[in-house]
């Protein structure tokens, strides 16, 4: 039956990922990470056994035994050889565990809430009694000892070359890592993450398995735990802007000697950390999944907790597999809620793919081949040698007979993979088989992989059914681009060509493709062709604001160093006049029309254009600091020194600002303090410019002649 107190506190799934979604997009990336994670034994569920599981219970469904129970487990101990693999002789193992332990506990207070029922098992409504009295270490016959407990803790959930994951974990993990990797939402790349906001660092579980640390070891994620909860430091929750992931097991690890799991223990950890706890849940928002609600820490610092920042949200199957006392919680908080799931895998899928679009079923899943290339682009090798020779049957190297250099073998590594991740496709099947590789090549595109994106483009444009003209265009004049990338110029020409011939390519794509195509010429110093594309892409009807802008700064460029001033004057002032061009392109276009003003002598349309720009907000600091040089020289024509100082030590001292800018601004304030007989500060100025790494040669040769010149001539006895 429904119940009507808990039906008020539901929350539609679809609102709760709408409202996750909408606090990470809207949050600055200095905030601290938006929410925190409960995780309890449902979110290891498939790979660590359940407590009926460990119990020894026969599954519903099948009637077998699980072979990690506690009283297989324990059967195994005192007989190894003896045959425990058939189900019959599990049920067996499993009753005569039951029965000998109640029998040998018989006056234990802690086993007096076991009721075995006629099928030889714990009836249902004493789970949790047998649960605890199996780890309680005053009763005999179960892990009745620390070392026992860890012992099997640590064989069901650390098995050597065997450890799994669940989706649960795979997915969390991914989404952990990318976090940090934010794109631009509106591209036409799809972002490997679309919040400003980090979604989590601290992730709070009440289990001993280590499922947490394999799964962010796999997509190589830096963490750190806390997981002696009986010792917590005052500051230990003080972590969500430290580099690494935040691991806290608030019932201790496997890998500890304590563990908590009896009501005493679980009892001292909940007087000891509950506030401490409460204060950091509040600050977050907060999301329990796989977990009961036990009478611990957790929910004690939960109930504490008045409010959470960005809600808290209880996931569960339905509203029957929530307890009283996680009704209670719900109840008495107004901004908790809980929603139904599925399971905690799918969940966590669905959540990945709507944060992580770009990657929806991970980067793992889409080329692993990556993840092994950043593992070793990171380490150094340098020096080391191997101590062993090369005999002929070994195909890695070229040289034989001769010590290995490890470094060497490294490259070589990287290498193979880089050419194996340009062949590395997953598996296509169904009518839009194409949708999956455009994604694939997408991501590559979007880390400029051009190498894999070219791999992935190149077998999009070979598709021929089932496949739009606009993605077609798209995959072409991606293509083009990666070729143009790798420095194959021809190739890339050919591509831009391919889309500016389609039929019915969209007029956007041709518009790139001219773009694209001019940028190739130019790089083959053939300005005819340059000019006659930058010209169709302005004269094209459709085309964008951004390619027109481009092409007449461009074709501007181009007669500015045919030395036709009037020409390129024209463009940049039909780029400034340009309605929807960006600022960044009309102060471009103003600088360089004022340059183009001063050759002509027009020096107070110059002024003008150079004042223009650097009144412009949020100007780029290079583009700010060439008209301020470019002013600086107008003042020194104008006879305007003190002004022509002020410029030029504005770029001189501003930071991010090219060399190139730098020394022009030191060469015109030397040239000024000179005129003023300041020989001492001239002096200063010319040397570093010489000293100044990354001046031009021009400018350095120039310095040094003038500094030579006024050394020479004041030279005092």
């Amino acid at each position: 039956m429904s119940n009507p107190d808990l039906d008020k506190k539901k929350m539609p799934r679809a609102t709760m990922l709408a409202k996750i979604e909408d606090v990470l997009k809207r949050g600055k990336k200095t905030d601290a990470p938006a929410y925190t994670l409960i995780l309890g034994a449902g979110a290891s569920f498939g790979v660590v056994p359940t407590a009926k599981e460990m119990l020894g219970f026969p599954d519903s469904k099948s009637g077998t035994i699980h072979d990690k129970s506690v009283p297989l487990w324990l059967a195994k101990q005192m007989e190894p050889d003896a045959p425990h693999e058939g189900n019959d002789l599990r049920q067996k193992c499993s009753k005569e565990f039951w029965r000998q332990f109640v029998a040998e506990n018989a006056g234990n207070p802690k086993c007096s809430g076991i009721k075995i029922g006629e099928d030889g098992f714990p009836v249902a409504a004493s789970i949790a009694a047998a649960y605890q009295a199996v780890f309680e270490t005053s009763c005999i016959g179960g892990l009745d000892t620390p070392e026992r407990h860890r012992s099997y803790m640590r064989e069901v959930t650390m098995v050597p070359g065997a450890a799994q994951l669940n989706a649960t974990h795979f997915y969390l993990a991914s989404l952990l890592s990318l976090q940090k990797r934010t794109g631009e939402p509106g591209s036409d790349k799809k972002p490997l993450y679309t919040g400003r906001r980090e979604f989590a660092r601290t992730i709070f579980t009440t289990n001993f398995d280590p499922l947490l640390q394999t799964s962010l070891q796999l997509f190589q994620l830096l963490y750190y735990m806390t997981d002696r909860p009986e010792f917590l430091s005052a500051d230990a929750l003080q972590t969500d802007h430290h580099p690494a992931m935040h691991l806290f097991y608030a019932h201790g690890s496997v890998h500890r000697p304590y563990m908590a799991n009896t009501d005493e223990q679980i009892a001292l950890l909940k007087q000891q950390n509950a506030r401490d706890l409460a204060a950091y849940l509040g600050s977050h928002g907060v999301i329990v999944l796989g977990y009961s609600g036990w009478d611990d820490c957790l929910l004690e610092a939960l109930n504490q907790t008045k409010t959470f920042s960005n809600n808290l949200y209880w996931l569960a199957r339905g509203g029957g597999s929530i307890s009283e006392s996680v009704g209670r919680f719900l109840g008495t908080h107004p901004n908790a809620y809980w929603v139904e799931i599925a399971d905690g895998g799918s969940f966590m899928a669905e959540l990945h793919g709507l944060l992580c679009p770009g990657a929806p079923n991970t980067e793992m899943l889409y080329n692993p081949i990556r993840s092994m290339l950043t593992q070793l682009e990171c380490v150094s090798l340098s020096g080391v040698q191997s101590g062993q020779k090369l005999d002929k049957s070994d195909c890695v190297h070229a040289v034989l007979d001769a010590p290995l250099d490890v470094e060497q073998i490294r490259m070589q590594v990287i290498e193979r993979l880089k050419d194996a991740q340009k062949h590395f496709a997953v598996p296509l099947s169904g009518k839009f088989a194409w949708e999956e590789l455009e994604r694939q090549a997408g991501l590559s595109y979007a880390n400029n992989d051009w190498d894999a994106a070219l791999t992935g483009y190149s077998q999009l444009v070979n598709i021929k059914t089932s496949f739009p003209v606009d993605k077609r265009a798209l995959a072409l004049y991606r293509r083009a681009y990666c070729y143009h990338k790798k420095g194959d110029v021809d190739k890339g020409i050919e591509g831009y060509t391919a889309v500016i011939d389609l039929f019915e390519a969209p007029v956007t794509q041709i518009a790139r493709a001219r773009v694209g195509r001019a940028l190739a010429y130019g790089t083959k110093n053939d300005t005819k062709m340059e000019a006659e594309d930058y010209t169709a892409v302005i004269n094209l009807i459709g085309a964008p604001v951004e390619q027109i802008s481009q092409a007449l700064f461009n074709r501007g460029v181009i007669y500015s160093e045919k030395g036709e001033s009037e020409e390129a004057i024209k463009d940049y002032t039909a780029a400034i006049e340009l309605r929807g061009a960006s600022l960044l392109s009309v102060a471009r276009a103003r600088l360089n029309r004022g340059i183009q003003y001063s050759k002509k002598n027009e020096l107070d349309k110059a002024m003008e254009d150079y004042t223009v720009v650097i009144g412009f907000p949020d100007v780029s600091a290079e583009v700010l600091a060439k008209a301020r040089v470019s002013r600086a020289a107008g003042y020194i024509l104008q006879g305007k020194k003190e002004k022509a100082i002020e410029d030029c030590t504005l770029v001189i001292e501003a930071s991010e600002i090219p060399a190139a800018e730098v020394a022009v601004a030191r060469s015109n304030r030397g040239l000024v303090y000179s005129d003023k007989n300041e020989i001492d500060k001239a002096i200063e100025d010319y040397t570093a410019v010489i000293e100044l790494v990354g001046a031009p040669a021009d400018l350095v040769k120039k310095a040094n002649d003038k500094l030579n010149k006024l050394r020479k001539t004041n030279h005092k006895p």
